[in-house]
Parts: C-alpha cells; structure tokens; sequence
C-alpha cells in the first residue's frame, strides 16, 4: 500500500492521522506541489492530475480522502468510520469546499516555477475535474482580464517579476473563488510596478466584485485599494471605517501617525480641556476648534499638513520654517512653535524660505482632540457627525 500525499494538505492530515492510529502498513510519499514532488514519473503513471492523497493498494487507486478513509476503515475492521471518521471526512469536505471558495495569495507568489503560464492556470482546474472546454474558457478570460495572452505558451523562468506576479494572480482568479485573501501581494515589487499593479487590482475588484481581504503594512496600497480599512496592532482592531473616515477622524493617536504622509501634527494644549469649549490655547495662542463635548485634564491637538495655513507673522500662531522638502508638486515646511514642531504642506508657486518668520492658523473644522492618558479621539460636534462605515467590538 502506497499513499501520496501533502503532509500540510488539510486534504491528508485526517488519512495520516488514521494510519499512525491504526498502525497500518503503508509507504508515505510526501509530495510537495510547491517544489513539483508530484511531477515524478512513477507517480504521474498511476495518477496523471498530480490529485492528492492518492492510495494505491495493488490495482485499487483511491484519490478522495472521505473514500480512502472509508476504505482504510473497513480494511482494518474499525468501527470508528460510522461516527468519529464520518464526522472527520465531513469535517475534511468542509475544508474541501471551503479551499475552493477561497483562494490565498500570498507576496511570494505561488507559482509552480517548473510548468509553464498555460499549466499554471490550468493545474488548479484539473484538480477540479473541469471540462477541457471549461478549462480553456477559464483560462483564456483570466489571460485577457490580465493582459497575457501573449505569454501563455512561456515557461516561468524568463518571465520578468512582474509577469510572474500576474500569472500567481491568475491562478487564485481563474478558479472564481467567492472571496480572495491577499497577504502583501505587492511585498515584492518595486515601487514603480507596485503603483501599477495597484490600480490593476483595484480595476480587477471592480470587474470581478469578489470579496477581497488584503493584508499589507504600507497605509498607501490600504487609502488607493481598500472600500474599507481595519487598522490592527499588537493584536487588537483600533479602528474600522472607509478610508476617508480613517483619515479624516482617527481613532487613537497610534491611527493618527500611522495614516498619511507626513503624519498628523500632535500639539500638547497648555491647559485642561474643558467640554463645550470652541477656542483653545495653543502655545501662548488661542485658536478655533469644533465645539468639544468631552474633556481631558492633558489633551492634544491634532491637524494635518493639508489643513495648516501659512500667514503673515503677528497672525495666528507664531512660527519659524525650519526645513523645507520639495515633492514636485508641493512644499513640506517644518516649522518651530511655542507647541512644538509643525508640519505644513504649502503649494508649489511659493516656496517658504528657511529661517523665515510666520503665523500660521488651522482649518478648524479639521482639527480633532485626543485625549493623551488614554490616547484616544475625543468626541466633538464634527466627530459626532461622521457615521464609520464599520464597526467592531
């Protein structure tokens, strides 16, 4: 008795766990379809789809986990199939139909490097048992959703990384799973194709309308891709809302300096806030903010580059620019306060002079307050206006 398989396959682990149960005599052939185990040539003779788990048992081939672990059971004369095995081989045709609802695609892009593009796309339909007709209408929509038509007579090796990371994509979308999960599917790129492939898959979403959850540690591919954002970390879910909701109103300071480029501007207040106050004193400087309706013995206030406004000096806060960034097509301008550094973004016909004396004031309906013992947002009229798109407990 031979038996083939992927000892990590959520496909064999109940057949394995059987046969070390039962102490059944039996040759384990691991095989890794990541590294190609199954391309060997004795194994593709008696099983030519590369199906695992595969028992071979003389001349009976069995390659359906439920039907191998039905026939083990009856071979060893067990009683167990008829409850503990039936509800394991439910449990493993769960996992089944689960796998096939689901496609998991990861930054390394799983391709297997010895097939070529065709083989690629079309192995995970083999396994399914698809028409051949089936298979090259799948296989030719993909192609042309993904714009490599031209590349499906080519092996792997001489593709470019790019390529390789459209046909990794192709086989998670030519099996129309009802949900995608991407985990930093862009890792690898560099930046120029990773902006590209951006909008690619953003335009994919929109012509597929699959549930997609993607992982990624860049706050630029989660704002251009995502209809909605959980922010994570250490574990715990500090905010869930669209993107302009993160933004516009984070939850906690953490979400306020990991969201945007440069962060929010946080600015310690010299004295208590108070509820249902609409000025606040800044530095030495009272400025406008949305009318508070909770207070915070030690709060800041918080602004983005966007919403500081450059005057002349004697008007608003008092500030000096200390360093200005050229981006092409604005100014980044660090500025020292009596409340601390600030960072504006100013447009390009004007650019701010280092050493230069200002005031500067804020768009008040953008300002926000956090609470800084606790870290968290401090609700005011305009937060109390905004509805998040999520929500989490």
């Amino acid at each position: 008795m031979k038996l083939y398989c992927d000892p990590i396959s959520t496909t064999s682990r109940p057949v394995l766990l059987f046969i070390a149960e039962h102490g059944i005599a039996a040759e384990i052939v691991h095989v890794d379809l990541m590294t190609g185990g199954h391309m060997d040539p004795a194994y593709l003779a008696v099983n030519p789809n590369g199906i695992v788990p595969f028992l071979v048992d003389g001349d009976l081939k069995l390659g359906e986990s439920s039907a191998i672990l039905k026939y083990l059971a009856d071979k060893v004369g067990s009683r167990a199939y008829p409850t503990e095995l039936k509800a394991r081989a439910k449990v493993n045709e769960a996992l089944d139909w689960l796998n096939t609802q689901l496609h998991e695609y990861y930054c390394l892009m799983a391709v297997y490097p010895h097939m070529g593009v065709r083989d690629n796309l079309e192995f995970p339909l083999r396994n399914e048992g698809l028409a051949r007709a089936e298979i090259d209408r799948r296989v030719r929509e993909v192609a042309e959703i993904l714009r490599i038509e031209h590349l499906l007579g080519s092996r792997l090796g001489g593709l470019a990384g790019g390529d390789r990371q459209r046909v990794a994509l192709g086989r998670a979308i030519v099996r129309q799973p009802k949900a995608f999960l991407m985990d930093e599917p862009l890792g690898t790129l560099d930046a120029e194709f990773r902006e590209i492939m951006c909008l690619e898959l953003r335009k994919l979403h929109d012509r597929l309308k699959t549930t997609t959850v993607f992982v990624t540690h860049d706050q630029n591919e989660a704002m251009a891709l995502a209809d909605h954002i959980v922010v994570m970390n250490n574990g715990q879910i500090l905010q869930a809302d669209d993107p302009q909701g993160i933004y516009d109103f984070p939850s906690c300071i953490f979400v306020a300096k990991f969201i945007g480029r440069p962060p929010m501007n946080l600015l310690e207040l010299r004295e208590p806030l108070s509820a249902g106050v609409t000025t606040v004193d800044l530095g030495g400087t009272w400025v406008e903010v949305p009318c508070t309706l909770a207070g915070s013995d030690r709060a800041l206030l918080g602004v983005r580059p966007e919403h500081v406004r450059l005057g002349e000096p004697g008007g608003g806060l008092p500030a000096q620019v200390a360093r200005v960034e050229y981006f092409g097509s604005h100014w980044i301008a660090e500025l020292d306060t009596p409340a601390g550094v600030v960072k504006a973004l100013v447009g390009k016909a004007v650019k701010p002079q280092e050493g230069d004396r200002v005031g500067i004031s804020f768009d008040a309906q953008r300002v926000v307050m956090f609470d800084a013992a606790s870290e968290q947002l401090l609700p005011s009229v305009t937060t109390s206006r905004h509805q998040a798109s999520m929500s989490h407990g």
